[in-house]
């Protein structure tokens, strides 16, 4: 636990010196009193009318204003710029925006999946017969059966928590239901978000609706929620892979790409807040945060980021929104953290998902580990009653590689951005493993999305939540266990009461 914990911290350490160094790259440059961003925190949840010329008039420039919720994102180069703006009137507070990590080192795996054998591959799984036999060609149309995905038996998280026998009961995901994805954005052109409507291919992620608040260098034409990073299409494609190699939840709803961060794998609490406010604005049903931080609940700065966290957070719960987050792949037990709080994944109206995953291909009902510093196995999952909500398949990374395939089975399988760095997936057709409660979260998203469907997009995040809780398969302790909340989600019983 004290290994994870230092990792944690070392990594926000050096993201925020990646900060800086992207900010000017010699002594001359850094000496020019590079802009900093700020988060306001308007008081009594408002501004006053003339907000910006406030800001302007102690050296800061707005950058955006964010008035139903009461946040401001400013900018200054003034050293003294902190103390200046705290003396504004309409002010409950002031913070320097920092780092979020939304993925830890080695979470990927180098196994990228594109050809492979399969003619002769079977899955047990049945449940499967009242589906349409057909496969779901590049693109797919809505009437094919993503369990006869080319890679499909290898996914042994979906047969988990009984998606297949979802598919079967007829649901599949209505297209009116959005599933905001707030990451490192999502490779579009992939094959598994693509989808044959009217004979014409189309992308399941909505181009008028994503939207990006990370600036980043892309490829020439690239839309800018472009992912170049991988975290976000990997867990876009668990929610909604329409099945062409692999299948995701639920491949018939529509995904919005919120774009938080990129190549560095790190966001900003101002670009989260606003992705947060925005993707409710444009009324997503679903928001998926996998992604997560640490903060001491003393000191007035901290107070202030989880202050205004929390007025997105809630901003987009009145909305109708469902907000979901990941545990965090510490092993920490944050029932005895005290001080510290998890965010956003301990803020009220927020879904935290813990980790399940096989060992040695067994026992899917486990929790997912990973090697410790001995090299024993080690439930990785962050846990505890005051923090998660459902668990969900995450994955583990065991010694076990299936001796046919030479794959890593006990890990996720999803969807390879083709500007993933560090493997060559730039065929739009590959898949990789990974592991880590984003990938538990995504699970649950695309498990609300299909519980939405059945409502034609009409419930709201509570009513979700509730259907969720009723149906979640329990596990561990009487009532809510520190390890699976409510319950490892079961999205047959979800959608059909059964």
């Amino acid at each position: 636990m004290r290994v994870s914990w230092r990792l944690t911290t070392i990594i926000l350490i050096i993201a925020m010196g990646l900060l800086g160094l992207s900010l000017g790259t010699s002594g001359r440059v850094a000496a020019q009193a590079v802009p900093v961003q700020y988060v306001l925190v308007g008081k009594g949840g408002s501004f006053p009318p003339n907000m910006d010329a406030l800001v302007a008039s102690v050296g800061g420039s707005m950058v955006a204003q964010l008035d139903e919720i009461g946040v401001a994102i400013v900018e200054s180069a003034e050293p003294s710029f902190m103390d200046a703006v705290s003396t504004l009137p309409g002010l409950e507070g002031v913070a320097q925006d920092r780092p979020v990590a939304l993925a830890l080192p080695n979470q990927g795996d180098s196994t990228v999946v594109e050809s492979l054998d399969t003619e002769n591959a079977t899955w047990e799984g049945g449940a499967l017969e009242a589906l349409n036999s057909k496969p779901c060609t590049n693109p797919p149309t809505g009437d094919c059966n993503p369990g006869l995905a080319k890679f499909f038996w290898a996914q042994w998280n979906m047969k988990s928590v009984g998606v297949p026998m979802a598919w079967n009961a007829g649901v599949r995901g209505d297209p009116r239901v959005k599933v905001a994805v707030i990451d490192t954005g999502i490779d579009y052109a992939h094959q598994e978000f693509q989808r044959l409507v009217n004979g014409k291919a189309v992308s399941i992620v909505d181009p008028v609706l994503s939207k990006s608040f990370f600036k980043e260098p892309l490829p020439p034409g690239a839309l800018p929620y472009l992912d170049v990073s991988g975290h976000g299409t990997h867990v876009a494609a668990i929610i909604a892979a329409e099945g062409v190699s692999v299948a995701g939840v639920a491949p018939g709803i529509t995904l919005l790409a919120i774009k938080v961060a990129g190549r560095s794998g790190f966001a900003s609490y101002a670009a989260i807040i606003a992705a947060i406010k925005y993707a409710a604005d444009v009324g997503a049903d679903v928001i998926n945060m996998s992604f997560g931080d640490t903060l001491e609940k003393d000191g007035r700065e901290n107070a202030q980021l989880m202050a205004a966290l929390n007025r997105a957070v809630n901003f987009a719960h009145k909305k109708g929104a469902l907000l979901i987050a990941s545990a965090g792949n510490g092993g920490i037990n944050w029932d005895k953290m005290g001080n510290v709080m998890k965010l956003p994944a301990q803020l009220p109206h927020v879904v935290a998902v813990s980790a399940t995953g096989p060992q040695f291909g067994l026992n899917v009902d486990g929790m997912a580990v990973i090697p410790n510093a001995e090299g024993l196995e080690q439930a990785y999952t962050d846990y505890g009653k005051s923090l998660v909500i459902f668990a969900g398949p995450g994955g583990s990374v065991t010694p076990f590689i299936d001796r046919a395939t030479k794959m890593p089975l006990d890990r996720v399988l999803s969807a390879c951005a083709r500007f993933t760095p560090g493997v060559n997936c730039t065929s739009g057709r590959a898949n990789i493993f990974m592991v880590g409660t984003s990938m538990a979260a995504a699970h649950v998203s695309g498990a609300a999305a299909l519980v939405d469907s059945m409502a034609g997009g009409a419930l709201t995040g509570d009513q979700i939540l509730q259907i969720l809780k009723q149906s979640a398969d329990h596990m561990g302790k009487n009532g809510k266990d520190a390890w699976y909340g409510y319950g490892r989600i079961n999205v047959y019983r979800a959608v059909t009461g059964n």
